[in-house]
């Protein structure tokens, strides 16, 4: 991952002719071209994460703030990339020193400026980066201790402690590091001898443990509210919903105040906390430490939330009570406890709940469906336009890179490039590298699936195009296609993800029979685990050789994706017959027919898949299937309200 950018651009140039890279018609800056969209102190993170010293100087000569944290990756902020970065080593440790310099002394940013778990530069180093028994890569912890000696330099303290789990900068990894700088024959006096050993626990045995009132974690954040203060203001029952809705939301502003819990999604789908925020709960850390004194008591208290502050919300949002605000804010509180593992000590009456309202659910959709009469037999069930090995799927005629016996590293990275699979070299090589497998995948986490560059890169390769250069065509040609009426009805999808897409491309293998065998192995989850990842093997050593497997991502065809939500089925038609004569259309299901089994769900829409092709002023040609659902709002409410009970159910949260 250390390649440097010019070399690998001299070995694609070596290979492939000044001429052909012509047409990937990138500038020079691959930096400047990845970041050009993002806010000035979004760049200045960016920058600083690839050791561009001159664009981090020149963004803070613009006015960018030193100390700018992102809304994703837990606030960071310049520092704490830089921190974090793959690009430094001990070789341009005075790069790295250089960056420093510049945000600390010349700009004043706060050298232990914590991210939204609490973490400063000094608990980023080693919390991301020392794992493992300490004979494992000295030469990397080496590097680590240089970047560390630049940090105290520079004021970074060692008795700053995170939120999470409550520990110094050098945490729970002190004795890795200590065997470290005893093999590299460094001294400890950077740590103030002792202090090497921060972040050791002496947990005692003591009855009635409370750890807000533990002096070792005091102060950690503003009013650390215990768990047993919830108990106090929450009843075991409630006499209606608005007296529920009043309690937990009394007990929302307790922990957070008046911000949002969360500040958004992430690519993946998870809720972001709010870097805003100041969680005063701590639920799940709290938990933890009091079953380190009280097993029994932390098991009561995770009961305690689970049935008084979770079961109620869910009840309350399943059974439409409250303001859409309320719903709103109660959901996010809901989702919080979920992510603190709440769900997992009231586990059977939480599916008891999730039940009755998918029931609850299914007996809406069918009294809606009772009204639907032109859609019932508006189009056939199914209906294929073309159909190739599974179904609809990309063309992949262009593919010829691909075959295993055309196969060449140089031209997938020129491929890659081409299609904007990756933005700059060094990702391309950051690629390659992780291809490889790690040490702690293949020593520590031999059930984890080490990425295979043949198997991978075509899922790259579609998402990127998408990304890069049909999204935004499809997006724009509906908008022209939609009757200006509907216009604003239109929803864009985000991309699907590349780690989404791996994960669904083994339905289109030629293994798809046996995935779809599995599914009834659910109930023996072992041997469902162990048969899966044997399986998953199996076709990753088939790409090595199978075509057909190689491009078994080619049957995903909703990478890019929108929806149109309308009030009534006439709009829906007009809608179709107008889309109709826009874009040529693969495949139609339509769930309203009435010859369409909807039995355990009632849901029902209209889906569409639309080719669309583009092709750039350097005659680069994109094609692929696109996904367009076609739905009505009384349908689409329902649905939003069945989806967390259907996730219950399905095991999610197990």
């Amino acid at each position: 991952k250390q390649f440097n950018t010019a070399a690998c651009w001299a070995l694609v140039k070596a290979q492939l002719g000044e001429d052909a890279l012509s047409r990937i018609n990138f500038t020079d800056s691959m930096i400047a071209q990845s970041i050009k969209n993002e806010d000035i102190g979004e760049k200045l993170v960016k920058a600083a994460e690839v050791a561009n010293v001159r664009l981090v100087r020149e963004l803070l000569e613009e006015g960018a703030d030193p100390n700018h944290r992102l809304g994703v990756n837990y606030g960071s902020s310049a520092l704490h990339a830089a921190t974090n970065s793959l690009y430094f080593n001990e070789d341009n440790i005075d790069v790295y020193e250089e960056i420093v310099k510049l945000l600390v002394d010349d700009y004043g940013a706060d050298i232990n400026l914590p991210d939204s778990m609490g973490n400063t530069p000094l608990h980023v180093l080693f919390g991301a980066t020392i794992a493992g028994p300490p004979f494992r890569g000295d030469s990397l912890v080496a590097g680590k201790l240089e970047k560390t000696r630049v940090l105290r330099k520079y004021g970074a303290s060692s008795n700053v402690m995170n939120y999470f789990p409550y520990t110094r900068p050098l945490g729970d990894k002190a004795q890795t590091l200590e065997f470290a700088t005893f093999r590299e024959g460094r001294d400890t006096e950077l740590f103030g001898g002792t202090a090497i050993m921060f972040g050791s626990r002496i947990l005692s045995d003591e009855h009635d443990y409370d750890a807000s009132l533990d002096p070792q974690y005091q102060g950690l954040t503003h009013d650390f509210i215990s768990l047993s203060r919830i108990e106090d203001e929450v009843p075991a029952e409630f006499e209606n919903d608005g007296e529920a809705i009043a309690a937990i939301k009394n007990v929302i502003r307790m922990g957070f105040g008046d911000d949002p819990i969360f500040a958004g999604k992430g690519r993946d789908g998870k809720l972001i906390l709010n870097p805003k925020n100041n969680d005063r709960f701590q639920v799940r850390n709290q938990l933890f430490l009091t079953g380190h004194h009280d097993l029994e008591e932390s098991q009561r208290l995770g009961s305690m939330l689970g049935d008084r502050l979770l079961l109620p919300i869910l009840e309350i949002v399943f059974n439409r009570s409250g303001t859409d605000s309320d719903k709103k804010e109660l959901m996010d509180f809901a989702m919080y406890l979920f992510g603190q593992g709440i769900s997992d000590y009231v586990k059977d009456n939480l599916k008891d709940v999730a039940k009755d309202c998918n029931d609850k659910c299914a007996e809406r959709y069918d009294a809606l469906y009772e009204n639907i009469k032109t859609l019932r037999t508006y189009t056939e069930k199914k209906k294929m336009s073309f159909a190739e090995v599974h179904d609809t799927r990309h063309p992949v005629s262009d593919l010829n890179w691909l075959r295993p016996e055309n196969q060449n590293t140089i031209v997938a990275c020129y491929e890659l490039l081409n299609s904007g699979g990756v933005d700059s070299m060094v990702k391309f090589c950051e690629f390659v590298s992780s291809c490889q497998g790690t040490y702690e995948e293949t020593f520590f986490h031999p059930e984890n699936l080490s990425k295979n560059f043949w198997a991978d890169i075509y899922a790259f390769h579609l998402v990127g195009q998408a990304e890069a250069f049909l999204n935004k065509n499809f997006q724009s040609k509906l908008v022209e296609a939609v009757p200006e009426a509907f216009r604003s009805k239109i929803h864009e999808g985000p991309v699907k993800t590349v780690t989404r897409v791996k994960a669904k491309r083994f339905d289109y293998s030629t293994l798809a029979e046996h995935f779809s065998e599995l599914q009834a192995l659910k109930a023996d989850k072992m041997e469902h685990k162990q048969r899966l990842f044997d399986l998953k093997r199996e076709y990753i050593a088939r790409c090595s050789t199978n075509y057909d497997d190689r491009t078994s991502e080619s049957g995903i065809i909703d990478i890019c994706r929108a929806s149109v939500v309308l009030d009534n089925e006439e709009e829906l038609v007009e809608v179709f017959e107008a889309v109709k004569k826009e874009f040529p259309i693969c495949r139609i299901k339509n769930g309203f027919h009435q010859d369409n089994d909807v039995t355990g769900s009632g849901y029902r829409d209209m889906k569409l898949n639309l080719l669309v092709s583009i092709e750039d002023e350097d005659g680069y040609e994109c094609v692929q299937v696109t996904e367009l659902q076609l739905t009505l709002k009384s349908f689409e409410d329902i649905k939003k309200l069945s989806h967390l009970p259907y996730s219950i159910l399905r095991g999610d949260f197990d």
